[in-house]
């Protein structure tokens, strides 16, 4: 399934195909604090965690306009609108990524396109809003934390 030109890893197309909001796969806090750098604060939001986004959500989440105009929240920018690649990790480029995961506190986990396209790294944003990475592909980051495409 592609979404604005990204095409969703496997691993995750079968983690949210054919689930409800109250389905989808909860990432709680305890399991993502490993993965996140020491000094960021993880917030977790008031359910202490992510939920993985269905795929309109994604789609919504994702556009790159509506990502763009968030860009103080989530420390975004266009490497389109700037006509120069948004190569520093603490800056995610509208253009070249998918948010999968958000909270009320603005958290979030992002699909990073602008290493490689056919396998994105892993990208949080936590406290402060840079974006950290959390793993080099979706199936790392689906290993690290213990997921399988059946949800547990």
């Amino acid at each position: 399934m592609k979404i604005h030109g990204h095409k969703l890893p496997d691993e995750l197309y079968n983690l949210i195909k054919d689930k409800d909001d109250k389905d989808l796969l909860f990432l709680s806090i305890e399991v993502l604090r490993p993965l996140v750098p020491a000094g960021v604060k993880v917030v977790g939001g008031f359910f202490g965690g992510l939920r993985l986004s269905d795929a309109k959500t994604i789609e919504n989440e994702s556009n790159p306009f509506h990502l763009f105009d968030l860009g103080e929240l989530y420390a975004t920018s266009s490497s389109k609108r700037t006509g120069k690649p948004i190569t520093e990790l603490h800056i995610l480029d509208a253009d070249n990524a998918l948010l999968f995961a958000v909270n009320h506190d603005e958290e979030a986990l992002a699909l990073d396109y602008r290493v490689d396209v056919n396998n994105p790294r892993i990208l949080g944003s936590f406290e402060p809003k840079d974006w950290v990475l959390l793993a080099d592909s979706f199936g790392e980051f689906v290993n690290k934390v213990g997921l399988s495409a059946n949800g547990k």
